[in-house]
């Protein structure tokens, strides 16, 4: 691959010129060289490579619609030193214009972006190893607004950003997003009342598929995590939950009139002010497999869901081990004794606690499975 520095390239002859006459295919972009110069020089299928450093932005990135690969370097554990920092007042980058997933963005550390770090209209870019922090704005997706498209976030990060309506993402019209292997941590909704999806709103149609993410102490008026509102539809593999918190309701995920289907996925130690500090559902439909939904306050869900079998849905996380320990002490004794017949009978709409079996009701078959378990728990 033949390297290039921009800088000896604008020497030589004038940007404009540069940009119709060099073809190379890899550009690199010293510490203080200009990103979008290079960006402009390049064509499909070539690189732009930034050193370790910080660059700071005087103006927004935009790929102008070119499959060409905007790269960083990284650290001795794989994390990015490459920084570009828009310096709290500018957006970082934008792809409008039908940006494919050849355009790819790698190992950058995306940080202090205004009114967005990145805006993605009708555009699938790719997104490799980038780190997102500290981007903010007064509306929605701290970190990004996707409206149509279908964009990959790969072993991504997003830390401490801030929206209205996703603290990190916001997706959009239809926008499909697909994540795998990220982590969203300290992220808030929280600039108005209305404040909704901690870590991620999805509206309007949009698509979002999670897999073996982490969600970790983000927070909102809506949704302390994800906010699910107007035909969306979700689907969680193999994600977990911890520490999140709503202002109002949904400590976890707060889901109106969309779809959402979570497999393998843990939910514990999520918090609300509201109603259901794991799930909040109204209108929506629900699946749940191979989940577990525990040490959450307040209610663990609010709103019907289907069981697919496997789950785990209890005031303490100790009763996924020992179910009949009711009161989370370690062992099935007379107080769980007492509370099975307490709540004897038809569970009506709500869940019962001692409904061992969870078939509705709180019955012979339930006592039978209590009294079996009678001792220290294992």
């Amino acid at each position: 691959m033949n390297r290039l520095p921009v800088a000896s390239v604008l020497f030589a002859c004038t940007l404009s010129a540069c940009t119709t006459t060099l073809h190379a295919d890899s550009i690199l972009v010293p510490v203080g060289g200009d990103i979008q110069a290079a960006i402009d020089l390049m064509g499909d299928g070539d690189t732009v490579q930034l050193e370790p450093g910080t660059y700071p932005l005087t103006g927004t990135l935009n790929t102008d619609g070119k499959a060409l690969t905007l790269i960083g370097e990284t650290g001795v554990l794989g994390q990015p030193v490459s920084v570009i920092d828009g310096q709290g007042m500018h957006r970082i980058i934008e792809c409008l214009n039908g940006e494919g997933p050849g355009t790819v963005f790698e190992n950058l550390f995306v940080r202090n972006g205004r009114s967005s770090a990145m805006y993605i209209v009708d555009s699938s870019p790719t997104l490799n190893n980038c780190v997102f922090s500290n981007n903010q704005t007064d509306g929605t997706g701290g970190v990004a607004i996707i409206q149509g498209g279908n964009v990959r976030f790969t072993d991504c990060r997003f830390i401490g950003n801030l929206g209205n309506l996703g603290g990190a993402l916001q997706n959009d019209f239809e926008a499909e997003t697909i994540l795998v292997n990220c982590m969203f941590e300290g992220n808030r909704a929280l600039v108005s009342a209305a404040g909704s999806g901690g870590a991620i709103h999805n509206t309007r149609g949009a698509k979002l598929v999670a897999t073996d993410c982490s969600f970790i102490e983000n927070r909102a008026r809506l949704g302390g995590a994800i906010h699910n509102f107007e035909g969306t539809d979700v689907l969680l593999t193999n994600c977990t939950f911890t520490g999140n918190h709503a202002e109002l309701d949904g400590g976890t995920i707060r889901n109106i009139q969309c779809e959402v289907t979570m497999d393998g996925c843990t939910i514990t130690g999520n918090s609300t002010k509201g109603d259901s500090s794991a799930i909040d559902s109204f209108e929506s439909i629900v699946a749940l497999t191979d989940t577990i939904i525990c040490d959450n306050t307040m209610e663990q869900i609010i709103g019907g869901y289907t069981d697919g079998g496997g789950n785990c849905i209890r005031e303490f996380c100790g009763q996924c081990d020992c179910p009949a320990d009711f009161d989370g002490n370690g062992q099935v004794d007379g107080n769980d004794l007492t509370l099975l017949l307490s709540e004897w009978g038809s569970c009506g709409a709500t869940r019962c606690l001692a409904d061992l079996t969870d078939d509705g009701l709180v019955d012979g078959r339930d006592l039978t499975r209590l009294l079996s378990a009678w001792g220290e728990c294992d």
